[in-house]
């Protein structure tokens, strides 16, 4: 996967373009080799939904979103992918939607960031 479109995709992300990222992921994520890198950019486009379904609303499509999200990242082997932590967002984004299961009315929230680490 290139580097560019992966970082720009956390980019979009963590600036709420959940869409726009999933759009920046889903060709290398169509072309990956099975294994940790399809399960974490799959994760993460599901996770986008996801958030996409609660900034709507919609509790149903967020909660199966989120849980299919959720088992790609935790079958994630690596403790560390292209510098993000799954485990760390799987624990992030259970405590942002307990925390804010509907999106506030006329007020704004920051979804999950992605943090990753990188030399």
């Amino acid at each position: 996967m290139q580097h560019q479109a992966w970082l720009h995709g956390v980019d979009l992300f963590n600036q709420a373009y959940w869409w726009e990222s999933h759009e920046q992921w889903e060709a290398a994520w169509r072309q990956a080799p099975s294994g940790d890198t399809t399960h974490m950019l799959q994760g993460l486009i599901q996770l986008g939904a996801a958030l996409i379904k609660w900034n709507l609303g919609n509790d149903r499509g967020r909660s199966g979103l989120w849980q299919r999200s959720r088992q790609h990242l935790q079958a994630i082997s690596a403790s560390s992918w292209m510098g993000l932590d799954a485990a760390s967002l799987v624990a992030v984004a259970d405590h942002f939607f307990a925390v804010y299961p509907q999106p506030p009315v006329g007020g704004q929230v920051v979804g999950p960031i992605l943090q990753l680490d990188l030399p």
